[in-house]
């Protein structure tokens, strides 16, 4: 999107304005439907559970797809992130995710937040609504799927990040600080456990 003299149009204007809207982009709505389900199999090497991703869907950051538009708004967005991670507001590094089961299975993961880079990322929050109110985590026959789905779900976002669904690891796994789970049960929405 080069300008008939050789600049972007978003690089004209102000950079209080340029600001604004990576603020803007940086606390996006992000995608749904990243993940289809989760096939759960058993081999000779026992019970294994993988994510499915949802057909047709490409997990989309806005913010990461302005990187790859020019190397000056790549550079702009960068340094912008940067320096939102470095101000003391844990919520500049805090990725917050969404899960629910029910009937002992998860349900595709539903990301509320990512407002940085996976190398800036310090905490995850992962709220986790057990709707029903009836799963259990372990049978007569050992562990029960949604124990192996959860486990998958949060390995793959430490070596994947948010897309945790694709096949290509992140050249560095994030390297948390905290992982917190809010654990909600039966029909209570919005009242989570910690």
């Amino acid at each position: 999107m080069e300008s008939s003299v050789g600049q972007c149009h978003l690089l004209r204007i102000s950079r209080e304005l340029r600001d604004t809207i990576y603020d803007y982009v940086i606390h996006f709505d992000p995608p749904t439907g990243t993940v289809s389900h989760y096939k759960n199999s058993f081999g000779k090497a026992g019970f294994s559970t993988t994510i499915v991703k949802a057909p047709g869907t490409d997990f989309s950051i806005p913010w990461v797809n302005l990187l790859l538009t020019c190397k000056a708004i790549s550079t702009g967005i960068i340094v912008y992130l940067d320096v939102l991670s470095k101000v003391d507001k844990e919520e500049h590094r805090t990725w917050t995710l969404d899960l629910a089961a029910s009937h002992n299975i998860l349900k595709p993961a539903l990301w509320r937040q990512i407002p940085c880079h996976p190398a800036r990322a310090e905490i995850l929050v992962a709220n986790i609504d057990f709707a029903d109110g009836h799963t259990s985590f372990w049978g007569d026959g050992g562990p029960m799927p949604i124990v192996r789905q959860l486990y998958q779900t949060l390995n793959r976002i430490l070596h994947y990040g948010p897309a945790f669904g694709r096949q290509v690891p992140l050249l560095q796994p994030l390297r948390l600080k905290t992982l917190v789970l809010h654990v909600a049960t039966g029909r209570k929405t919005g009242s989570y456990l910690e």
